[in-house]
């Protein structure tokens, strides 16, 4: 859990630039009640919209494809962490560790998928069951 949220900071970097400057960019005036409003400026919306685009860039190169390649994303390494195959102990691959993201999906109803390592001999998640991984610490 420690080394996902690392994962999800480190892909929210570009928001450190992208919103204040969206902020000290806005335009502010009076709507048609009088009341103060802020609507963001074209620049804004670009530098935003390029924020946007670099986060969901580096979530593929660190969740999937170094993960997929190395066994380790950022948040994994930091913690001495490698994801691997169940039965081999082998780097799962990128389209595993793909499927494995999208299989977190299923662990959202109640957080039953997150909690499932509480109980599992292995520590897995149902994610890590449905596409047969497991985090390990590294040696």
């Amino acid at each position: 859990m420690g080394a996902m949220l690392l994962d999800h900071l480190v892909a929210l970097l570009p928001w450190l630039v992208a919103g204040p400057f969206a902020w000290f960019t806005a335009d502010r005036g009076v709507d048609i009640f009088g009341e103060p409003s802020i609507m963001t400026s074209t620049a804004g919306d670009w530098v935003m919209l390029a924020a946007l685009a670099i986060q969901a860039g580096i979530w593929v190169w660190n969740r999937w494809i170094r993960q997929g390649r190395t066994g380790r994303s950022v948040g994994k390494q930091a913690l001495g962490l490698r994801l691997a195959d169940a039965t081999s102990g082998q780097v799962p691959g990128v389209g595993r560790t793909i499927g494995r993201d999208f299989a977190h999906v299923l662990d959202w109803p109640g957080s039953l998928g997150y909690l499932w390592p509480l109980w599992d001999p292995r520590n897995q998640t149902f994610a890590d069951k449905v596409v047969s991984t497991v985090v390990v610490r590294e040696r």
